[in-house]
Parts: structure tokens; C-alpha cells; sequence
């Protein structure tokens, strides 16, 4: 028989992160580093073309590609920074969260710069109260009594179409019919008292199921 040698397991996020944090030595430090970050290249790279996508693929945010992808290392070292040792819990505990809340932001600014800079020249495709959907510039959004900034307007609707992309996903695919049922009670602003009496569950369960909602919902938002 052939033997097969087995392959290294994968260190987990919190084992990684907290050796990150920990070990003094910088050579392994940046080596640990580099790890991680290719660990979530894909989120970068999910990041960059969301944001072609809402930009329309112009050459405003075209020629932004290298700037972002060489900002992306420093927003990695930013959320790096911002882990709390003492709040990681188990170890299902996922660097996602911090990373791509980072990168949405950095994905963000980028939008609003983008928008300001080229504010006369580029349409946007809006929904007006008396107008079927048209290309609108800029200069003109202050006329149509929009209350959003035409960037803000932008970035809204991504992220608002990102969100129920995230939540139908958990609801059919990822939450139990009780967490389902949690969050239905919710929506209609139950008490958790009665949230608990109704589904059966103690608050410590309750808070718990929630936690995890929250997390996978994150989670999903980031990868929609």
C-alpha cells in the first residue's frame, strides 16, 4: 500500500491572530501576516469588483486598481490592529468580520472620492418620483429633491441590495426554524421575555442563537 502523507492542517483564525499579536520576532510575524492575508485575498478582490460595480466599470475607478489593491494591506493592518484578544470567544471566531468591515470602508471612500472628483461627468441610474429609471448627472440630483448626496445614493443601494442578499440566504439557508422564528418575533419589536416564552428557550439560549445570527449574517453581507 502507498502511504499518503497527510496535509499541515490549517491554523485556525484565532490561533493566528493571537500569534500575530503575541510573537516578538518580526520576520515570523510579517510571515504569519502574509498567511492571513492571502487567506481572505478573495474578499479583496470580491471588494474591488463591487466597487467597479458601482462605479459602472468607468475609467475613474479603473485606473484605481493598483492604488486599492496596495491600500488594501494597510486596511488588513487596520483591522488587525482593532482585534480585541479578550473578545475572541472560540474558535469558529473568523478574521472576516473585522477585515471586510474595514474593506467596506475603505471601499466607500473610494466611491465618494470617485463620484466627487468626476461629478459633472458621470450619470447615475436613479429612480425619480415622476420618471422611470434614467441616467441622471450629477449637478442635477439637487434639483430632483433627493435627499442623498448622489455617492451616498450610490453606495446605498449596494449595500442595501448586498444586506437582503445576506438575510434571504441565512433564512433559507443557514438559520434553524428557531432562529427563523427569533427573528420574525423580533421583527414585530417583541420583548425578549416574551420572545423566549414563546419559542422556549432561556435567555442565556436566546442571547446565544442571536450572536450567531448576527455573526452569519456579517458574514454573508461581506460575501453577497
Amino acid at each position: 500500500m502507498t502511504n499518503r502523507t497527510k496535509a499541515p492542517k490549517e491554523t485556525i483564525d484565532r490561533v493566528l491572530v493571537t500569534n500575530i499579536k503575541t510573537t516578538r520576532d518580526p520576520v515570523q510575524v510579517q510571515r504569519m501576516k502574509h498567511q492571513l492575508y492571502s487567506r481572505y485575498s478573495r474578499l479583496v478582490h470580491k471588494h474591488w469588483h463591487g466597487l467597479t460595480k458601482q462605479m459602472n466599470s468607468s475609467p475613474a475607478v479603473l485606473r484605481m486598481k493598483e492604488d486599492f489593491y496596495s491600500e488594501s494591506y494597510e486596511t488588513f493592518n487596520k483591522a488587525l490592529n482593532a482585534v480585541s484578544l479578550d473578545k475572541i470567544k472560540n474558535d469558529q471566531w473568523k478574521f472576516l468580520g473585522y477585515f471586510g468591515f474595514y474593506l467596506s470602508a475603505t471601499r466607500n471612500r473610494y466611491a465618494r472620492n470617485i463620484v466627487k472628483q468626476y461629478k459633472n461627468e458621470t450619470p447615475i441610474e436613479i429612480k425619480t418620483p415622476n420618471t422611470a429609471d434614467r441616467s441622471v448627472y450629477l449637478p442635477d440630483l439637487s434639483h430632483e429633491g433627493t435627499s442623498r448626496s448622489a455617492e451616498d445614493e450610490a453606495i446605498a443601494k449596494d449595500e442595501k441590495k448586498r444586506f437582503w442578499k445576506a438575510l434571504k440566504k441565512c433564512q433559507t439557508e443557514i438559520w434553524t426554524e428557531e432562529q427563523n422564528q427569533i427573528f420574525r418575533l423580533r421583527s414585530k419589536k417583541t420583548s425578549v421575555k416574551n420572545i423566549c416564552a414563546e419559542v422556549g428557550m432561556s435567555s442565556w439560549k436566546y442571547n446565544k442563537l442571536l450572536r450567531l445570527m448576527k455573526e452569519s449574517l456579517d458574514k454573508e453581507i461581506e460575501l453577497a
